[in-house]
């Protein structure tokens, strides 16, 4: 409620009146005395429970691990990790064989609505946060859940080139929950679509070219804000200037008006010309998003699959020393996996037994394998078309070490891995102090087929537990 102060406010407050004055009824009160009305004081939040997860087995992030490890969560925080943490007396305590971070889809269609995930008129200022099937799909969600995977990176508008912004969803059961969007800008999505090579290359070489129209769109924002701060500073300086002259030109003036009096002339101001003020560029919603990925600010999702395309883009991507590259479906991509390795790229793998996007698809079981041995960094991901095939991930994940992705890898693959490349890592994708308590408690190691899922936490909220099922 606002306050409104009065002149006696302060006195009445400092003499310790505001509690003891009686509030009186509207016939009994003089127009002539003021009235002060109790305000009742707001009772202090209630601070969240403690919960304490004692694990057999933390795995804290892939390759750091803690035997007899306790994590203390309050809220939706962790607020600790050890094998030394004091469980303070009476603490809900849960048990679990192992614990780990919670699963990451990089490439999912989960949480869209099916009109909005083929779109056709998305543009990079289209925001997938906006197709979200709030109420449809619950058993979707849960069945993703129950595989362990609390977050999905997903996007509409895959009939076309520019598929706009992806959304980074964690899967409450009520996606209304204002907690499920992790981040409603997490990516700029586009696909390199074409009947043949040449089409495809034509498509890289466009899509570039929008980045590049996006920097220079920014390039014109960034000197229209200097140019105005400099005018702005000009201005300052001549106002205080005038301001300090300003009885010294008054005197002056009327001297002269004064003396062109006398002699019968008129008068003329003299005009004051100050520097013209910067004009504003025209604000453009799609080249903001394209300018905040030629930057860097924005990851870049391209999903590409054969060897034409992939060339093109690395000989181009020097050109763009900013942007961050994830490469999606990259079905070929075995044939320039040191070229890969040598731009820095990151790929997005769907580790299905069929390729999206030719003649090599057919062993992509092995490619995750293959692209890691070459130093290529690997996420995994659904496909982003299916809303059913995220819960399949984490079985398709150890199919991929099955075929020689070392678990360790794959586990990064899906958590600490795509936190980071899709600037989440401050948040989720491991077990650390300060962040979000996405978790999997679990009955064995997270990739095994015998393993089953315990309990799930989302920013510390239990949104799964076996025994409730």
């Amino acid at each position: 409620m606002r306050s409104i102060a009065t002149p006696l406010a302060p006195l009445v407050v400092a003499a310790g009146l505001f509690a003891a004055t009686p509030v009186l009824s509207a016939s009994a009160v003089d127009p002539l005395e003021p009235t002060f009305a109790q305000e009742e004081e707001a009772a202090p939040a209630e601070e969240p429970a403690l919960l304490a997860i004692r694990a057999a087995r933390l795995i804290v992030a892939p390759g750091r691990e803690i035997e007899n490890a306790i994590v203390l969560v309050r809220g939706d925080v962790i607020q600790a990790v050890g094998a030394d943490v004091a469980i303070p007396e009476g603490t809900e305590t849960v048990d679990a064989p192992v614990v780990c971070a919670g699963f990451v889809d990089a490439w999912s269609a989960l949480g869209l609505d099916r009109g909005s995930l083929f779109d056709r008129s998305t543009r990079p200022s289209t925001s997938s946060v906006d197709g979200l099937e709030v109420y449809g799909d619950d058993y979707l969600r849960d069945a993703a859940l129950q595989a362990g995977v609390t977050t999905v990176r997903s996007q509409i508008g895959l009939a076309g080139n520019v598929h706009g912004t992806s959304v980074a969803l964690r899967l409450f059961p009520d996606l209304s929950d204002e907690r499920a969007v992790l981040d409603p800008d997490a990516a700029l999505a586009m696909q390199v679509l074409g009947n043949d090579a040449l089409d495809r290359i034509g498509n890289v070489d466009r899509l570039l070219g929008q980045l590049e129209s996006g920097a220079a769109y920014l390039k014109a924002q960034r000197k229209y804000a200097a140019d105005l701060a400099e005018w702005e500073k000009k201005i300052a300086e001549l106002e205080e200037e005038l301001e300090k002259d300003f009885k010294k030109k008054k005197k002056d003036r009327d001297k002269e008006v004064a003396e062109a009096e006398e002699e019968g002339k008129e008068y003329k101001e003299e005009r004051y010309k100050e520097d013209k003020k910067p004009r504003a560029p025209r604000f453009d919603a799609d080249s903001e998003v394209l300018g905040a990925v030629a930057e860097g600010e924005l990851p870049l999702i391209l999903e590409l699959h054969r060897i034409p395309e992939m060339r093109t883009l690395l000989r181009r991507l020097p050109e763009f020393g900013r942007v961050r590259p994830i490469l999606a479906g990259v079905s070929d991509a075995r044939f320039v996996a040191d070229e890969l390795a040598a731009a820095g790229v990151v790929v997005i793998v769907n580790p299905t037994t069929q390729g999206e996007g030719g003649a090599f698809g057919s062993n992509h079981l092995e490619l995750a394998a293959d692209l890691d041995e070459a130093g290529v960094e690997v996420l995994f991901g659904s496909g982003g078309r299916d809303a059913s095939a995220t819960a399949a991930l984490p079985l398709l994940a150890a199919r991929a070490v099955a075929h020689g992705l070392s678990p360790e890898k794959a586990l990064y693959a899906l958590t600490l891995g795509p936190a980071r490349a899709l600037d989440l890592a401050d948040r989720i994708g491991s077990v650390e102090v300060g962040k979000q308590a996405d978790l999997l408690l679990l009955s064995g190691d997270p990739l095994s087929a015998t393993t089953r899922v315990q309990h799930v936490l989302i920013a510390g909220e239990k949104v799964l537990s076996a025994d409730a099922r």
